[in-house]
């Protein structure tokens, strides 16, 4: 149908709404008229306009009358109001009921490597086929990346709205949106970041499906800020009395990787799916009296993500090899005739994870935010390990991690002017978490790392601000390896 006729349509319509709702308000008020005669005058403009055609005019109270009309009224100025009838150049109405946003950020980063560094083997590569590949560990260099963002968010009903993010970066990435300057003037890709329907029938409880952004309250610590989550999720979060923290309750089911059954040699492989289940628990307390709180407990339990053994030289063991890693976890070989050099993880991974943080409104709009985060994988198994691997990983659980965090400042840049600056030590150590979904930024990524992050930010005009950063970072067990970053972002939003 074309675009004339999609509209005269929409005005017939509106129009005969109109129309129907103007001839129930005309009877209201014809029968108002005939109460208000006197019974002679009405039996006889009854008996007269029954000369021509018979009218049953039904009696109604007034109080009913009342009612009815200032309903119809009330519909009426209501539909108006939210059609714009009558405006010129009005938009349709279902244009309100969407919100864009989107954001820009220019970088320049400089990679700065001790000489004294050892040689780490890069994961990937080595899978991708390329024999016992190594990262580059010793030689400085530098970067100018951007990431760009832009979503929607569409209200459906009071209850329901769909989200929806297209950002740049690799799809072979989860972490990081970051696209590298330097690719001989080409177009950069766009890939779906988010995509997902949220449902809220009441204000205390959430439940998402699709792609969404990170549903844990968290840092860096365990989760990057830029990964997103695929599968879905429920939150509530009741206010149970007035005045009192309130606590919120989340849990998610993820799946990581569905495996390729579609040929017979990868049929042992099909119920080797994996997954991530997640639950937290905790309190939030608004910040009232300068003073607010929030605490949580979360526990991530990983499914079929450790390697196994396979001496069949062919794909079906590759479905135990991790799709993305980055640098720190224990990993083995799983081929055991040693013919190929093929990884994987060695450990499970099921990682109890506590975080707080205390926000102290100085004088408002500065605050001082102190924040928290413990984690442990008490899924590790070391006599389990040993037999996965039949003996080439022996080593004693390093499976811990802690983050401490001090920010003072506006907690966004708005308006020229706003800064913040931060300070941030971590310790995590090798196995504490999976370090493909850890920060990317501190020891460019991964685990089995210690160091300091100094961060200032200061805003430029409204929604745009430069931010400088320096990260330092050493190894906490593996062969020598020190790194410095230095970052120095201009960012804008709308």
């Amino acid at each position: 149908m074309n675009a004339f006729a999609k509209n005269y349509r929409h005005i017939y319509t509106k129009q005969k709404k109109i129309a129907q709702i103007s001839m129930a308000y005309l009877l209201c008020t014809i029968g108002t008229s005939l109460a208000a005669e006197p019974p002679e005058a009405q039996t006889k403009q009854i008996s007269e306009a029954t000369e021509t055609r018979a009218v049953r005019v039904p009696y109604l109270a007034e109080s009913v009358r009342n009612t009815i009309k200032d309903e119809l009224r009330n519909e009426i100025v209501a539909q108006a109001a939210r059609e714009h009838w009558g405006e010129p150049g009005a938009l349709p109405e279902w244009i309100g009921r969407i919100k864009w946003g989107g954001d820009l950020r220019i970088r320049y980063q400089k990679n700065i490597f001790s000489k004294s560094n050892a040689p780490y083997e890069n994961v990937l590569a080595t899978n991708a086929g390329g024999g016992y590949t190594m990262q580059n560990t010793t030689e400085n260099y530098q970067l100018y990346r951007l990431r760009a963002r832009i979503g929607m968010q569409a209200k459906l009903s009071d209850a329901a709205r769909i989200e929806t993010r297209i950002a740049s970066g690799s799809p072979s990435n989860p972490i990081s949106t970051n696209q590298t300057m330097g690719n001989s003037f080409n177009r950069y890709g766009l890939a779906l970041d988010l995509a997902a329907i949220k449902l809220e029938p009441w204000t205390w409880w959430q439940f998402g499906v699709g792609r969404t952004g990170n549903p844990w309250f968290g840092t860096d610590l365990v989760w990057a800020s830029d990964l997103g989550f695929e599968g879905a999720f429920s939150k509530l979060s009741p206010n149970l009395i007035d005045g009192w923290p309130r606590p919120f309750v989340t849990v998610g089911a993820f799946p990581l990787e569905k495996q390729d059954c579609a040929n017979a040699a990868q049929n042992t492989m099909c119920a080797n799916d994996k997954w991530l289940y997640g639950a937290q628990m905790g309190l939030e307390s608004p910040v009232s009296h300068r003073i607010g709180i929030k605490f949580g407990v979360g526990y991530y339990d990983y499914k079929k993500i450790a390697g196994a053994m396979n001496s069949l030289q062919d794909n079906a063991n590759k479905g135990m090899t991790p799709k993305f890693v980055q640098r720190g976890n224990t990993v083995f070989n799983l081929d055991p005739t040693g013919a190929t050099r093929l990884l994987g993880l060695a450990a499970d991974y099921t990682e109890l994870n506590m975080t707080g943080s205390l926000d102290i409104a100085l004088l408002d709009p500065t605050h001082l935010v102190l924040i928290g985060d413990y984690v442990n994988n008490v899924g590790y198994d070391r006599n389990a390990i040993t037999q996965r691997t039949s003996g080439q990983v022996d080593v004693p659980p390093r499976t811990k991690g802690y983050l401490a965090k001090l920010i003072v400042g506006k907690q966004e840049m708005r308006k020229g002017g706003d800064w913040q600056v931060s300070g941030t030590y971590k310790y995590l150590q090798r196995d504490a978490v999976v370090d493909a979904y850890t920060d990317s930024d501190l020891h460019l990524g991964g685990t089995d790392t210690k160091g300091w992050v100094l961060g200032l930010n200061y805003g430029i005009t409204t929604d745009t601000w430069m931010t400088v950063r320096w990260l330092t970072a050493d190894q906490i067990d593996g062969p020598p390896l020190a790194i410095d970053v230095v970052q120095i972002d201009l960012g804008a939003k709308f």
